[in-house]
């Protein structure tokens, strides 16, 4: 027993260490590139939403001009200063991925390959070195997937991960507001899996109602000015500004975006949560990806909205592959 616990121990201080490692090299990759080029379109326009904070904007949630005044506050508006949360978003980013593999069971070897796929995502690599509300989503999305997977694990002692999970919750729709679609497809997700008997206890609905709390200003702002968002929204639907895809085009700019070399191992980690044996605990994690993927082809919504998920499923193949290799 005793020898037991401590190569569990001395397993967990590895993969920890492989967490740091690559989160470290994410950072040192934005550090020594995001000053390359100059001011984005896009981050001119946050910079001038946070001149001008409120509780909501025609286009966008609050929360990240809200950042952005924190931060330009204390270290100033230059490339470096503008791009450093960026940096760090993809790092944490790359670290949650690494806590996600571990959390489902998965040591050094499968955390490493969990964190070199989301190290490498294309999306995130550039997401990573423009301020914009994009780069923050996964971690939104991946740490309420943290919490549901700590939920899964904890065999009922649950409360406290429910409030958490609607702190998150609520702060990645101030973020951005298609958190909601995420949001939709685990509560699916939750109705096909022996996990529904959540929807019965009181955690879940506490958690609901302080994501709704903390979405609630954002909410009355959209009330008070004539809900605009959905405006722009339909507006933009009916015009041609946006690339209608298709679902199998749809699919194809996943892998794309992702990294074509990341694909064996999200597709893995995918039917891994979908069909094996061992993968069926967390499989909600699976059936969020699906439910989630079907949302934004019906609503044909842009490539990029799915991006924030595939941490859930970096994490997922690297447990995978590992257990298919042994």
């Amino acid at each position: 027993m005793h020898g037991e616990m401590v190569k569990a121990e001395s397993g967990a201080r590895a993969a920890g260490g492989v967490i740091f490692a690559f989160a470290a090299v994410a950072l040192l990759i934005h550090l020594l590139t995001n000053g390359r080029y100059g001011y984005f379109r896009d981050e001119l326009y946050f910079l001038a939403c946070s001149r001008h904070l409120d509780w909501g904007y025609v286009d966008m949630a609050p929360l990240s001009a809200w950042v952005l005044r924190l931060q330009t506050s204390l270290f100033g508006e230059s490339l470096f200063s503008l791009r450093l949360l960026p940096a760090i978003a993809h790092a944490l980013v790359v670290a949650l991925t690494g806590w996600l593999a571990r959390e489902m069971g998965g040591r050094a070897w499968a955390v490493g390959l969990a964190c070199t796929a989301s190290l490498s995502a294309l999306v995130y690599l550039a997401i990573g070195n423009v301020y914009a509300m994009n780069v923050f989503e996964p971690l939104f999305w991946g740490g309420c997937a943290f919490l549901l997977v700590r939920i899964v694990n904890s065999s009922g002692s649950s409360g406290a991960m429910w409030l958490l999970f609607g702190l998150v919750a609520g702060l990645g729709f101030q973020n951005k507001h298609s958190f909601v679609f995420f949001g939709a497809a685990t509560v699916l997700a939750l109705l096909f899996t022996p996990q529904r008997r959540e929807l019965l206890r009181l955690p879940i609905w506490m958690g609901g109602g302080i994501a709704l709390a903390i979405a609630l200003p954002n909410i009355v702002w959209q009330v008070q000015h004539g809900w605009p968002t959905l405006e722009l929204l339909r507006n933009v639907a009916e015009s041609d500004k946006n690339v209608v895809l298709g679902p199998v085009q749809f699919v194809v700019q996943q892998v794309l975006i992702m990294n074509p070399a990341t694909l064996p191992l999200w597709l893995g980690g995918l039917l891994w949560l979908l069909v094996s044996r061992l993968g069926s605990r967390y499989r909600v994690i699976g059936l969020t990806y699906l439910f989630a993927l079907a949302i934004f082809i019906l609503m044909r919504g842009k490539h990029y909205y799915l991006a924030p998920i595939y941490p859930l499923l970096f994490a997922a193949g690297g447990v995978a592959w590992k257990q298919f290799t042994t």
